[in-house]
């Protein structure tokens, strides 16, 4: 049985619904166009960097703390996920006004965390729950990643996982700064 990324983070995006973020008030801040996570990462661009062949995609939004996800799946329990939080989906009454809080407080909980220098304003690597975070021009990217059929065939070798995940995250930000700029 398969745990999904989903599950693992659940219970950090309960915590920030506990310290001030409530679901009545999910009017947007300001007048920012709204970002989805597929013109981060699309799927063929998923599919090219992981060598897995995505052939669903999901979308959901968690308006309470602000954060758009998209999960790109296929039949061998491949997964390419992409999250976003960003300032013009954070409702008023969160207290985590800023995306930079939400990337600060994952940061602060997570251990064994890895610090990605080259990647975004910055970035980290964490190993478990296996994620990598990014700050980029005021937006907090989430990518997760499972490689398709890692039950029958193994998972990546830790080098390639880094290399895999540094190339969707400049993916990721490569397509962020064609959009806002």
């Amino acid at each position: 049985m398969r745990v999904k990324p989903v599950s693992i983070m659940l219970p950090l995006v309960s915590i920030m619904l506990l310290i001030g973020c409530s679901k009545s008030d999910t009017s947007t801040p300001n007048s920012a166009k709204l970002i989805e996570p597929e013109q981060l990462v699309s799927m063929q661009e998923a599919s090219a960097i992981t060598n897995n062949t995505y052939t669903g995609k999901k979308t959901t939004n968690n308006a309470a703390i602000g954060q758009k996800q998209c999960d790109y799946e296929n039949s061998k329990d491949g997964l390419f996920q992409v999250s976003l939080i960003q300032k013009a989906f954070i409702p008023s009454n969160c207290g985590l006004q800023e995306p930079q809080k939400h990337y600060d407080f994952a940061y602060q909980n997570f251990s064994n965390t890895e610090i990605i220098p080259e990647l975004g304003d910055e970035a980290f690597y964490c190993p478990s729950p296996r994620a990598l975070h990014i700050m980029y021009l005021g937006y907090y990217i989430n990518i997760m990643i499972v490689k398709e059929d890692k039950l029958i065939n193994g998972d990546w070798k830790p080098n390639e996982t880094r290399v895999i995940y540094i190339s969707a995250g400049k993916k990721a930000c490569e397509n962020l700064k064609k959009i806002v700029k």
